[in-house]
Parts: C-alpha cells; sequence; structure tokens
C-alpha cells in the first residue's frame, strides 16, 4: 500500500492486491483526507455461479499456500461496506481466467 502524505491526512491510497481485510480498509478512512481517493487492483470472486463455487472451494487451501489470500474476495462489496464510494471500475479477466476489479473510490 502507498499512500502521497499530507500533514492532514493522504489525498490518495494505492493498494495492489494487498489483502486488506474489512477492519483495515474502514480504517483507511481516518488516513484519507476528505477529497482524498482510494486506488486499488485486486483479484475478486467471479460473478457467475460455478466459477464463484469453484473459488470458494480453493479458498481454504490457497489461503495456506498464497499467505492469506482469498481467491474468492468481494473486494467491490467490502470497499462499500467500509464506506467508500466507487467512483470508477473496470473489470477484465487475467489467465488463467481469474476476473480482476481496478477502480477508483472516495468517502462516500
Amino acid at each position: 500500500m502507498a499512500g502521497d502524505s499530507h500533514p492532514k491526512g493522504h489525498r490518495w491510497f494505492a493498494a495492489a492486491y494487498d489483502r486488506l481485510t474489512a477492519h483495515q480498509e474502514h480504517n483507511l478512512w481516518s488516513k484519507i483526507k476528505p477529497d482524498g481517493t482510494f486506488r486499488f487492483i485486486e483479484h475478486v470472486r467471479h460473478d457467475d455461479g460455478l466459477g464463484g463455487r469453484l473459488q470458494d472451494l480453493a479458498t481454504p487451501v490457497w489461503r495456506w499456500f498464497a499467505a492469506g489470500c482469498h481467491l474468492n474476495r468481494r473486494t467491490g462489496q467490502s470497499i462499500s461496506e467500509a464506506g467508500f464510494e466507487v467512483v470508477e471500475e473496470r473489470r477484465f479477466t487475467i489467465p488463467p481466467g481469474m476476473p480482476v476489479l481496478v477502480g477508483v473510490a472516495k468517502p462516500a
């Protein structure tokens, strides 16, 4: 995670595949200025049924091998629940079929 420091908080924070917990996402607000942004890139859970279920099944083992990484995280939903408003978002897929969410959020 990186940020542009300012005496009254950060103008922006960026997270890339950072495995932020919901608690850490919520605490970002205390570090971001009211007009600041949170920029993120995360692999996310498949929207379709089969892909999502496969990610759910693989996540417990994957977390152990990949230092706590969750294949099935609903990142967009977590960001919104932490008090952010997603103002830009782009979804795409990387091999071997992993959905990725890239975006910008600001205080809601």
